[in-house]
């Protein structure tokens, strides 16, 4: 108790503590009971946080568009994209096909993006953050273009594209705090056909920004896929990208807040 006499209890008055005594007590006590986090909260380094499958209070996320341009073009999503914030996985699927007629060129496009949203932080201070995404990623590609009889090598062509992209918005501010981007795969043919199968593809995407106190971020990360074909008249083209039958898909493997 020598302490608490030195911060005002009166020596030979035994039992009766200043309030200045008390307060001080109380104030060491509570700054031990408190994690190292939170009692240093608003100046010192973020304690580093790891968030794996179930993504407790997240909810999917799923987008999709498609775009035609004359003649025979068509595109479109094999099935609908999936997500399990229980599990962490998802599944999308698209297709583009085009074949161009008479004195007119076909094309066709489609975009989806698959993931979640409502991963929440709060910041507890305004140390830099570094928040690191990894996806596990698997699935099977195909692109094939041909030219037809007497057109250029050039005429026809078929592209896939699969990227990460995450977002982290400011929910007091309503603005984007942090955006990472990282293609995955992606392949272009003129002439012939491509294919590809890929298993258990990892990647990884980052973003580092300073936070305000107190602020809630919420984490949007999402996997994306693009594929196009385009044909000249008597050229065809098509691209597909799968990620949701059996054997492929995607998993978000974990976050890191650092």
């Amino acid at each position: 108790m020598t302490a608490a006499r030195t911060l005002g209890a009166r020596p030979g008055r035994r039992g009766r503590w200043s309030v200045l005594a008390l307060g001080g007590v109380a104030l060491t006590l509570a700054l031990l009971l408190l994690p190292a986090s939170a009692a240093g909260a608003g100046s010192g380094p973020t304690a580093t946080k790891t968030l794996r499958p179930p993504y407790v209070h997240a909810l999917p996320f799923t987008f999709r568009e498609t775009a035609t341009s004359f003649c025979s073009a068509t595109a479109g999503f094999s099935s609908p994209p999936t997500a399990s914030p229980r599990t962490g996985n998802v599944s999308i699927s698209a297709f583009s096909r085009a074949a161009g007629c008479g004195n007119q060129y076909a094309q066709s496009t489609a975009d989806g993006s698959v993931g979640f949203t409502g991963i929440n932080y709060t910041a507890r201070s305004g140390a830099p953050l570094n928040i690191t995404f990894t996806w596990t990623l698997s699935w099977s590609a195909r692109l094939s273009a041909s030219p037809g009889v007497g057109a250029s090598p050039y005429n026809a062509y078929a592209y896939v594209q699969i990227y990460q992209q995450e977002f982290v918005y400011d929910l007091v501010t309503g603005y984007t705090a942090g955006y990472a981007v990282q293609n995955v795969w992606s392949n272009f043919t003129y002439n012939g056909s491509i294919s590809t199968v890929v298993h258990g593809n990892l990647s990884v995407a980052s973003t580092v920004f300073t936070p305000t106190p107190g602020h809630v971020y919420a984490m949007q990360p999402n996997v994306w896929v693009f594929v196009s074909a385009f044909a000249d008249p008597g050229a065809t083209a098509a691209a597909t990208v799968d990620m949701s039958t059996s054997g492929f898909g995607g998993e978000l493997t974990q976050i890191v807040v650092s």
